[in-house]
């Protein structure tokens, strides 16, 4: 059986961009475009750590994840800007 733990540790902030990427896949922006640059720099700090950092896959779920509740919101906002102009339309 392969033991998790054995590589370098997780940087303490990619989890923390991951979850805010989930909570963006809500539609809520802010969240998204905040996970998004937590994830970024979290990726750069595992990068320059030479080894010493983990975490890369957890950074690209939440990048991913970060731009499809970017994506997400922006739906959001056409799908209301499109209602209310249909509303006042009529």
């Amino acid at each position: 059986m392969r033991d998790d733990r054995s590589g370098p540790p997780e940087d303490d902030v990619a989890p923390v961009a991951l979850l805010l990427s989930v909570i963006g896949l809500l539609g809520c922006f802010p969240v998204s475009l905040t996970a998004l640059a937590i994830a970024y720099l979290s990726r750069e700090r595992i990068r320059k750590s030479d080894g010493a950092l983990g975490g890369e896959r957890t950074v690209a779920r939440a990048i991913v994840l970060g731009w499809v509740g970017v994506g997400v919101s922006v739906v959001v906002f056409l799908v209301f800007a499109v209602a209310a102009v249909i509303r006042r339309g009529t």
